[in-house]
């Protein structure tokens, strides 16, 4: 069978005519009775068939996403034409966009839905996903953005201007953990345990909700962070309301084969930046002086 294309000039009926070309590679010496080869159809009227029309909406988003929390969003696409999709195979693409009128460059590409099989008319399916914000995304007002068949694998003959749809808008907010107390004794013995205790504090407005966190506890003769010698390393899954804080317990910290002096004693939470914050500057605090002896 032959596929006959859409008319370019989008009408849904038009008037064509088949051609044979036989011997069109001239292989057969024909001296000058070549000029027969081709013979025209006589008019045939082609309609085209009813096209899809993929129109997606947006069934759920949250007003309020913290990056440091997972979330959850669903879609639905209708197929709102008069036929069924051309093809079985497409892609629906979920963006993060601070521009609620049109998908430009800063869009960020949250999620790429792979859709199989026809969607009839009147058909619709819907979507339902939870994932994370990357980390690449900051603090402000955004539009979550469905794009329908993104790709154009369907053809929609006139109809691909309605193919994105834009939540209401959602805040995005960020959290900020602070270490803002050390509690640690007056001096330590080298080769000794020793217990101390420290505060976090989420001082951002964003809520920290069972994120993988590791706080690195450490001693420095000069202070920087070039010289440390590691002490522990404190993993939690870490839940955090905004200006909510919490003390963390750690027993039998034993630092050897120190040289007698005055060190400092540093805590860095979030060792392994793994929350988006507002400011990820400030995650780290000295307790000095910190004097050990033999």
């Amino acid at each position: 069978g032959l596929g006959i294309p859409a008319e370019p000039l989008f009408r849904s009926s038009y008037e064509a005519y088949f051609f044979v070309y036989t011997d069109c590679y001239n292989q057969v010496y024909e001296h000058t009775l070549s000029g027969n080869n081709v013979t025209m159809s006589n008019p045939v009227n082609i309609v085209l068939s009813p096209p899809a029309d993929l129109v997606p909406t947006i069934v759920t988003a949250p007003n309020t996403i913290s990056t440091a929390e997972s979330f959850t969003y669903s879609f639905r696409v209708n197929n709102v034409g008069a036929g069924h999709t051309n093809g079985d195979n497409w892609v629906d693409k979920v963006y993060l966009s601070q521009n609620p009128n049109a998908l430009d460059g800063n869009a960020i590409l949250l999620k790429t839905h792979n859709r199989h099989g026809k969607l009839y008319a009147n058909g619709y399916y819907t979507v339902n996903e939870t994932l994370s914000l990357p980390n690449s995304v900051a603090a402000g007002n955004y539009y979550l953005c469905v794009y329908a068949d993104a790709d154009n694998s369907v053809f929609e003959y006139l109809y691909d201007d309605n193919n994105v749809a834009y939540s209401s808008a959602i805040e995005i907010t960020q959290p900020d953990l602070q270490v803002t107390q050390i509690n640690a004794p007056e001096q330590i013995t080298s080769g000794y345990p020793m217990n101390l205790s420290y505060t976090l504090a989420n001082n951002g407005n964003g809520i920290i909700n069972n994120r993988n966190v590791a706080d690195r506890i450490c001693i420095s003769a000069s202070g920087s962070m070039t010289d440390t010698i590691g002490l522990a390393t404190v993993r939690r899954n870490l839940t955090l309301q905004p200006g909510q804080s919490l003390t963390v317990m750690c027993n039998d910290l034993a630092p050897y084969n120190l040289n007698e002096g005055t060190y400092h004693l540093i805590v860095v939470t979030d060792s392994k930046h793994q929350i988006n914050e507002s400011d990820e500057g400030n995650n780290t605090l000295h307790h000095y002086p910190m004097p050990i002896m033999h």
